[in-house]
């Protein structure tokens, strides 16, 4: 890996921004379930309100993509 394009990698993260997590099954948000044990020892868990999805997995969306496809038809 050459040195641009490493530098080119590391321009494009976002430090210090977090992105909406969206529920793998209906795409909604979701919220983390609190545990003292959560994140530490376990992992974290996701609850859905829409379509009751309890799980491990939540997708990480771009902000910026969802602005663009609230405003496409």
């Amino acid at each position: 890996m050459s040195l641009s394009t490493l530098r080119e990698v590391l321009g494009m993260m976002k430090r210090g921004q977090k992105s909406p997590l969206t529920c793998p099954v209906c795409g909604s948000r979701v919220r983390r379930t609190r545990s003292q044990l959560e994140g530490w020892i376990l992992p974290e868990k996701y609850y859905c309100d829409a379509c009751k999805y309890i799980g491990f997995i939540a997708l990480e969306r771009d902000p910026e993509e969802e602005d663009e496809a609230d405003r496409t038809p």
